[in-house]
């Protein structure tokens, strides 16, 4: 899936309930693949970067769980 291609008409569509699971797991994928670069470690101009990109899908984690219900 490429998530570029959802929209937030996708997102709220009661029509496709399986979309939200398979979005909830590619961005749990992100999270724990941004997660592990991290603790591994990083040169301190690549930290921010990676940091807000783990952050960003923490929340996106967050968003699609809400959305969940």
């Amino acid at each position: 899936m490429n998530l570029n291609d959802i929209d937030a008409y996708d997102l709220l569509s009661k029509e496709n309930p399986l979309l939200l699971k398979e979005i909830a797991e590619e961005v749990a994928q992100m999270e724990f693949t941004l997660r592990r670069i991290l603790d591994r470690g990083v040169k301190a101009q690549e930290f921010d970067s990676l940091n807000a990109l783990y952050i960003a899908a923490q929340t996106a984690g967050e968003i699609v769980a809400t959305l969940r219900g």
